[in-house]
């Protein structure tokens, strides 16, 4: 299974609540670049994209909407563990569990914020590298649901 990891394009700076904090302009381009690029990768890797988690906060879904634009993901999950203080050991755990019930899905798609995304990849890989993540760059990690472990195999992150 191939999981891609992706951060919320560029947000409007912080306002008093977090989580409404919406893409601007430049944000709304990243994430359709990103789209248009994990469209691409997808058919080009012969993966079939069918299944998203995303973060509850508004930039997040954002980020979805025009991703999905391209993509057409048909089911799509809002995880509260994606959150940017989100818990990724239990995500990582989740993940397993949501594979071995989906044991089909070959690509799943997880959008979510910095400084989660990093330490995401750092656990799903077994790797200490805590990566940086621009706004609107994917991961895409070669997962093995029965090592529950994965490996990096692409970045992208768009101009």
């Amino acid at each position: 299974m191939y999981i891609f990891v992706m951060r919320h394009g560029e947000a409007e700076p912080s306002l008093q609540n977090d989580q409404l904090r919406p893409l601007n302009d430049y944000g709304i381009s990243q994430a359709q670049k990103s789209g248009d690029w994990l469209t691409l990768f997808a058919k080009d890797s012969k993966i079939s994209l069918s299944h998203a988690m995303v973060s509850p906060f508004l930039r997040a879904q954002q980020t979805f909407q025009q991703v999905n634009l391209a993509t057409k993901i048909a089911d799509i999950r809002s995880n509260s563990d994606l959150v940017p203080s989100g818990n990724c050991q239990a995500l990582h755990y989740s993940i397993d569990h949501f594979a071995q019930e989906h044991q089909n899905v070959t690509g799943l798609l997880l959008v979510s914020h910095m400084p989660f995304v990093s330490y995401l990849v750092d656990e799903m890989c077994e790797i200490e590298e805590m990566r940086m993540f621009s706004t609107g760059t994917i991961v895409c990690i070669d997962y093995n649901v029965e090592e529950s472990k994965g490996h990096i195999v692409k970045t992208f992150t768009p101009e």
